[in-house]
């Protein structure tokens, strides 16, 4: 079946077990997000959605699931769409990623299986999308490659999957507006909390 809110709440409760955050309630363990947060650092943070938004955020991520096809544009605005909304207080990165490798093998398509050795271009993709799409549309091929060649080597041609690894950017202009409407609606929402954060550090700053 699809991914939904109750799989991503239990994976969730899941990795954060044994942790010091299952007893504090602002981590909301298992449970979507209650305060803001953000990608990156404070500085030059990327925004995600804010709490109040995200049921209705992630209600659109699991529609967009139950039509997942094995389409690199389709795989990548799919797990940069979790990622944006970043639905939890921590640990994102990791649900995502697994909501990723368990949606490719549920239409039994090659899984993408992020390394370290490569986290600095996955971040990388992440922040462009879906301005410049590419960076992690390419970076999700190269891993999936990655995993078919070491992870898939010994007896390969007895595992049945699919792996579609090319793409036109022209064919995606559609989603491409979408998702950059996407963007911008869950920049725009969260832009006065920044605004208010960084008066704040100034005036911690400057003793104002």
């Amino acid at each position: 079946e699809p991914v939904d809110r109750d799989m991503v709440c239990h994976l969730h409760a899941i990795l954060k077990q044994g942790t010091r955050q299952v007893s504090d309630s602002l981590f909301n363990v298992g449970g979507y997000k209650t305060r803001p947060n953000f990608i990156g650092n404070p500085v030059t943070p990327t925004r995600t959605a804010l709490p109040q938004d995200v049921p209705e955020f992630m209600d659109r991520l699991f529609d967009m699931c139950t039509k997942l096809e094995d389409e690199p544009y389709q795989i990548a605005r799919v797990h940069w769409t979790f990622e944006k909304i970043h639905p939890f207080s921590d640990g994102n990165g990791r649900i995502g990623r697994l909501i990723m490798f368990k949606e490719l093998l549920r239409i039994d398509a090659l899984p993408v299986l992020v390394h370290d050795a490569y986290r600095a271009e996955y971040v990388n993709g992440i922040s462009k999308f879906p301005d410049e799409p590419g960076w992690l549309v390419d970076t999700l091929l190269f891993e999936r490659d990655l995993y078919r060649s070491h992870v898939l080597k010994t007896d390969a041609e007895a595992l049945r999957y699919t792996y579609h690894d090319q793409w036109n950017m022209a064919e995606h202009r559609v989603e491409r507006d979408e998702d950059l409407e996407f963007a911008k609606l869950i920049d725009t929402k969260a832009q006065p909390l920044f605004d208010e954060e960084y008066q704040q550090r100034e005036r911690l700053l400057w003793g104002e």
